[in-house]
């Protein structure tokens, strides 16, 4: 596909210098215009305290031992790994729930 002109999606992951200044500019577009904003595969997974950002990233998804992700359910978020166990997969959480409405909310 690059041959043909297309660039490689996972280029960003892979340079450590774009891949912080893309998160940068996330961050700020979500901060500066008070919206949520879910990201991944930069290789660095972000889960901001309540009160710091509205920027979230899951990082980059498959490993090879597991996968890590976003779940949000009922109003609340958290960032959770799946660990491959043999045939099972074992839920790690990394980064509790957290309801999504303090993240807006500043005074928290």
């Amino acid at each position: 596909m690059e041959t043909l002109g297309i660039k490689d999606p996972t280029g960003i992951a892979k340079n450590y210098v774009a891949s912080s200044n893309t998160e940068k500019s996330l961050k700020e577009w979500s901060n500066k215009n008070n919206k949520m904003l879910v990201s991944c595969h930069t290789h660095h997974p972000i889960y901001p305290k309540v009160g710091e950002s509205l920027y979230f990233n899951d990082g980059s998804a498959i490993h090879p031992n597991g996968i890590t992700c976003l779940e949000i359910e009922y109003g609340k978020i958290s960032l959770v790994r799946g660990e491959y166990d043999n045939t099972l997969i074992k839920r790690k959480v990394i980064a509790p729930h957290k309801n999504i409405e303090k993240f807006f909310n500043k005074n928290n």
